[in-house]
């Protein structure tokens, strides 16, 4: 890999580079196996038994933390306690056309533009500082809308009291998780959490970040549910020989999935290069030339 995948606790500067954090302002494929963390947005209902009769009930209430694993499934809790390990940037936009996500590189910032899986830049949104929004083309405006800020973190999540899909408790304890943050208060609060550990020049690695959810109302009256963080610094982790692996794994992971983005960016090129300018490339590319002496 091209960066050096093992935590020093000893050298702030460095690692917090590495995992993210010294260029977070807060503004501006290969097949994943980590579990996927998430807010789970609707209640799960179910049948139970009551008095001999079959009842429905809600087994899940909607803005619980849910933790999708490859293997196992879905799990389900009202708290949860992630150490976070490595911190990214990206941008990503639903394309309904293709049913799926453009996605952009993961970075340290959102400062710089990112390539993404069409060929393009940053999914299409135009770079820079824009200063009148409202003087765009309606397409461009929606363009922007559409796309999301992503902040990605990777780390080991603890659900406390979980459960399935049917009620059933289970333990879910240190299990390595990718999550992609795109709401904005998400983000922001995820980012003033993550913000701290700079400010007390801690790595992120060393510490917990104990979460519940809190409801938001929109104007429609539908709601949602964002996250509250809160960093223990009470605690703190000894870095071990497991999570030096555990690292070097995320580095990877991030590494493999730039790799497949840029490998679409290239694959776009291609197909819009004209037979005859490729042609005209490659001759150019073959040409020897003498230095002078």
């Amino acid at each position: 890999m091209s960066e050096l995948a093992v935590i020093d606790s000893n050298n702030f500067a460095m690692m917090s580079q590495m995992m993210g954090l010294s260029y977070d302002t807060g503004d501006s494929k290969s097949k994943s196996t980590l579990a996927r963390l998430r807010i789970n947005k609707k209640p799960i209902k179910g049948q139970t038994e009551v008095n001999g009769k079959k009842v429905n009930m809600e087994i899940v209430a909607a803005g619980t933390y849910s933790l999708q694993q490859t293997e196992t499934g879905i799990f389900y809790a009202d708290r949860a306690v992630i150490r976070p390990f490595i911190q990214r940037f990206m941008y990503q936009r639903y394309d309904s056309s293709i049913n799926n996500y453009i996605k952009t590189v993961m970075a340290n910032s959102l400062d710089i533009d990112l390539k993404d899986t069409t060929g393009g830049f940053n999914c299409g949104k135009p770079a820079g500082y824009i200063e009148d929004f409202n003087s765009l083309p309606d397409n461009i405006k929606d363009l922007i809308r559409a796309t999301r800020r992503v902040r990605v973190l990777f780390g080991e999540v603890t659900l406390e009291n979980a459960v399935d899909n049917t009620g059933a408790e289970h333990e879910i304890k240190d299990v390595p998780f990718i999550w992609e943050i795109d709401g904005k208060e998400a983000f922001k609060n995820l980012g003033q959490a993550m913000s701290k550990f700079n400010e007390l020049r801690r790595l992120p690695v060393q510490h917990n970040i104990v979460m519940v959810t809190e409801e938001r109302q929109l104007p429609t009256g539908a709601t949602y549910h964002v996250p509250t963080c809160e960093v223990d610094l009470k605690s703190s982790h000894e870095i071990t020989d497991k999570d030096q692996d555990t690292f070097k794994s995320f580095m990877g992971w991030v590494e493999n999935y730039n790799q497949w983005v840029l490998g679409e960016w290239d694959k776009k090129h291609q197909e819009s290069v004209d037979p005859e300018d490729a042609a005209t490339v490659e001759a150019f590319v073959d040409i020897e030339v003498e230095e002078d002496e």
